[in-house]
């Protein structure tokens, strides 16, 4: 009797407070329902911009490896890599895409992996000096042949990466940790002494002619003829030659680099590399700049030989100086192989008359490939290693001379005469 008293008592006291609860919950329903398409009218539109951004958005995934010369994986690579995408809603800016940075360092392994994130590409920014995909000190990037651009699929291809690389015909990878795209880099060779010549400017005539020149980079001598002696009766060796032909009909210079010794060799590569290229040198290299009318100013374009409808644009300098935009030619020369890189701003014209400036750094020492200067040379000890070039060279155009040991560039000026005299000793051996 007592428990169906109790039982009662709780119904009396909490029966109105439930009914209120739900005559609230039948009032916010039919609010719900009496809105519903007002509802519709709001989502539809985000969920059909959702919609566009998924379809023009695809999956990124991309996983790298970088490897030296002697494929042995290379931690701490940066990579700065950046994500381009279509927005959702053009805001806060009116730009209707987006840009993501991401940066990455390979492991011990050599590896880097971007995943996760959504885009319309993928590519690989420039370092620091603008002129490489991935950067570690003392490592050179190997741009030949290495795509920095990927467009993540989707359809068919969904999972896969579109990108172009020189002799692979199918454009489409799908990479994965087991199957990464290899980057590759080399080690820097010493720092050394380099012969730079920074103010080189051969004028050529804008119509109608022929122009040769021909440069002793050694004695830094250009030349117009096949003369054999400078003004001192010292015999000139022709380590390069360029010639220029306008081209009437097609409005055009063709500009052809060539090898002024038998064994040596030209490339192009349009990269500031701090090491020569051991191999990949050609006979000559014939490229194009039209005129287009412009009596002064600049030629923003030039164009291979071997790729006409392709112009080609200049990269960062690095640390040539004068600073800007060059294009890259590396020389091989001499039986003793002298390697040189010639950096060229884009040609100019002045009243109708091309000019091609030409800033080139020389590897001295017979053999040696590093054109990174040694940036702690005492004023004394260039003028020192400059006469020893010099004389050098004078008497054998093919002079081997040893490279400065690193320690040279740290011993103060009073031991440069000892040092030298000792050097010269080993020359004339």
């Amino acid at each position: 009797m007592e428990q169906e008293r109790s039982t009662a008592m709780m119904k009396k006291n909490f029966l109105p407070f439930i009914y209120k609860i739900n005559s609230i919950s039948n009032v916010v329903l039919q609010k719900i329902f009496k809105f519903k398409i007002l509802l519709l009218i709001i989502l539809i539109p985000w969920v059909a911009l959702f919609s566009f951004w998924r379809i023009t958005n695809s999956p990124i995934e991309f996983y790298g490896l970088v490897l030296d010369e002697d494929d042995n994986p290379i931690p701490g690579v940066n990579v700065i890599a950046k994500i381009l995408g279509r927005k959702v809603v053009p805001f806060p800016e009116p730009a209707d895409y987006f840009a993501r940075t991401v940066r990455r360092k390979t492991n011990k392994e050599g590896r880097f992996k971007i995943k996760g994130y959504y885009g319309g590409s993928l590519s690989f920014y420039p370092n620091r000096l603008g002129n490489s995909v991935l950067y570690k000190d003392r490592y050179e990037f190997v741009q030949e042949g290495m795509p920095n651009y990927f467009r993540p699929c989707g359809g068919i291809y969904k999972g896969y990466l579109y990108t172009t690389i020189p002799g692979v015909k199918n454009p489409y990878i799908k990479l994965s940790a087991a199957s990464p795209f290899v980057y590759r880099m080399r080690k820097l060779e010493e720092p050394t002494y380099l012969l730079k010549n920074n103010n080189r400017n051969a004028g050529i005539s804008a119509k109608g002619d022929e122009h040769v020149k021909y440069y002793d980079i050694i004695k830094n001598i250009q030349y117009n003829s096949v003369e054999t002696l400078n003004n001192n009766r010292e015999p000139l060796t022709c380590d390069f030659i360029v010639l220029c032909k306008w081209e009437e009909s097609n409005s055009r210079w063709a500009i052809t680099v060539a090898s002024g010794t038998k064994n040596g060799g030209v490339q192009f590569q349009n990269m500031a590399h701090y090491t020569a290229p051991i191999d990949g040198y050609e006979p000559e290299i014939t490229f194009y700049v039209y005129y287009r009318g412009n009596k002064y100013g600049r030629a923003d374009t030039i164009f291979l030989k071997d790729f006409p409808n392709e112009p080609l644009k200049p990269t960062n300098a690095g640390n040539d100086f004068p600073y800007g935009d060059k294009y890259k030619f590396y020389t091989k020369s001499r039986e003793c192989e002298i390697y040189s890189r010639i950096s060229m701003p884009p040609p100019s014209f002045y009243d109708g008359e091309l000019r091609l400036p030409l800033h080139i750094t020389t590897n001295p020492y017979a053999g040696q490939r590093s054109l990174e200067l040694e940036p702690n040379i005492s004023y004394e000890l260039k003028k020192a290693l400059d006469k020893e070039i010099k004389d050098a060279f004078a008497k054998d155009p093919n002079a081997i001379i040893p490279p400065p040991p690193p320690e040279m560039f740290k011993m103060p000026d009073s031991k440069i005469p000892q040092i030298m005299a000792e050097r010269q000793r080993l020359i004339s051996k």
